[in-house]
């Protein structure tokens, strides 16, 4: 582990462009620490200081000064390149990541003393692909995967600690070639007491919910583009009978931004956020929905009636702390937003 020095940090001032007069957003510009090989693909932030980011080349850089500072660290050993797709943060010290790839590159490890070292909790075998995950800290958690031999294939955790294979806890069966969206890292959640997924490249895009004490996931057929390369991207559960969903055909670059409501069992289709492609990435951070892809971030305070584009370079990832603003990142560009209604 060493420390890499923040090389500057400049703010911006957006107003006038979003939904009202007296509505600004603050944008930071920070600088996370150089790599000698790869990118930064993966954020979450557990406040204003904490921030920790993830590499397509298995680095984990953790600052605990709101990016002036940075500390690298390679759970995946210095050898290995598998990349980090996802990171979810407990606290300043500790930390579960997640690499994701073909077989034994799809791992799952924890740190507790911020990165100086690190457990590995699950490896994966044979054709397992692990695409997303979501935990409660010492409590239940959940892996997303591929499907295996046309039947479901997530991995479970009931404290953290001891995870296991599972194809079963759904109402409906899996279809053929039925996987996830991993780029964002965020085709599972869990949120308001509720637990949700999202799914891709089957002949239907769906989605699984449950609330926290339920036994087994509701499967919930969507009206999202499917097939190859398209389907849901990412999911957001407002409680266990309604959530947002957002995807698309993430394979083509003409696609339009695809957003739904579901409540009162229907989908709703929400106006088109000002975006190019499929949406990426989804948060309902406060009482606005941010969304976000390779054409930027868009946000809304009114379920899309009123939608303004408050970045316009591209996002793999976006980590909302609800009390402090949100963080967005693409490769070295990494930017703090807050959000003044």
């Amino acid at each position: 582990m060493y420390k890499a020095k923040s090389l500057n940090k400049i703010s911006l001032l957006v107003g006038g462009l979003l939904l009202a007069s007296a509505t600004q957003a603050s944008v930071t510009h920070l600088t996370p620490p150089s790599l000698e090989q790869g990118n930064w693909q993966s954020i979450n932030a557990f406040d204003d200081q904490v921030i920790w980011l993830g590499s397509s080349h298995g680095d984990v850089a953790r600052s605990t000064d709101a990016g002036e500072t940075w500390e690298l660290s390679r759970p995946v050993g210095q050898v290995s390149q598998h990349p980090i797709y996802q990171i979810k943060a407990i606290d300043d010290r500790q930390a579960f990541v997640m690499s994701s790839g073909r077989g034994d590159a799809s791992r799952l490890f924890r740190t507790r003393n911020g990165g100086y070292s690190w457990s590995q909790l699950h490896r994966g075998n044979g054709d397992e692909h692990l695409r997303c995950f979501a935990l409660i800290n010492d409590g239940e958690g959940w892996i997303l995967g591929d499907t295996l031999n046309d039947e479901w294939h997530i991995v479970r955790s009931s404290n953290g600690r001891t995870w296991l294979r599972s194809r079963s806890g759904f109402s409906e069966p899996a279809l053929p070639g039925e996987g996830a969206f991993n780029e964002s890292g965020s085709c599972v959640r869990f949120a308001n007491d509720t637990w949700i997924m999202g799914t891709a490249h089957a002949s239907t895009a769906r989605v699984m919910i449950k609330s926290r004490s339920a036994l087994r996931f509701n499967v919930i057929d969507t009206p999202l583009s499917s097939g190859s390369n398209a389907g849901v991207t990412s999911v957001w559960p407002l409680n266990h009978r309604s959530f947002l969903v957002a995807g698309g055909n993430f394979g083509r670059a003409d696609a339009e931004p695809e957003l739904f409501l579901y409540e009162n069992n229907e989908f709703t289709e929400l106006p088109q956020a000002p975006l190019s492609g499929a949406l990426t990435n989804l948060i309902k951070y406060q009482d606005n929905i941010l969304v976000a892809n390779e054409s930027g971030i868009a946000w809304t305070a009114d379920r899309g009636e009123n939608w303004q584009q408050i970045y316009d370079q591209p996002v793999q990832s976006l980590s909302c702390t609800f009390a402090d603003g949100c963080f967005a990142l693409y490769e070295e560009q990494l930017i703090q937003l807050q959000i003044n209604n």
